[in-house]
């Protein structure tokens, strides 16, 4: 992976967890990542689809207070082969029927 895709992908995981995480997570993972003592790595990608974002199927489904994960990734972009990233993002489906977004 180019220096920029790494860069990138650790953004992308940044603004995800500023936009979307709970307030311990962002206290807790944002300064390490502006640090640069933990990097950011997310799995998008699923067999068959690539990375056509809106065709994911892969599903969270509250159980209590916390989800269950059911699905299936090709990798973990931007995650090594060693855990230098305890942080990362599964972009999933959290409601199956919601409308799928076009961008324009």
């Amino acid at each position: 992976m180019s220096v920029s895709g790494i860069i990138n992908t650790h953004f992308i995981v940044a603004y995800m967890l500023k936009q979307h995480g709970t307030r311990e997570q962002k206290e807790h993972f944002l300064p390490r990542m502006a640090a640069g003592e933990i990097r950011g790595a997310f799995s998008m990608s699923e067999p068959g689809l690539g990375s056509d974002v809106s065709a994911i199927t892969s599903k969270a489904v509250r159980d209590g207070d916390e989800f269950i994960l059911n699905g299936q990734k090709m990798w973990l972009t931007n995650g090594g082969r060693r855990p230098s990233s305890p942080f990362w993002c599964e972009v999933t489906k959290v409601t199956p029927r919601a409308p799928r977004r076009t961008s324009r």
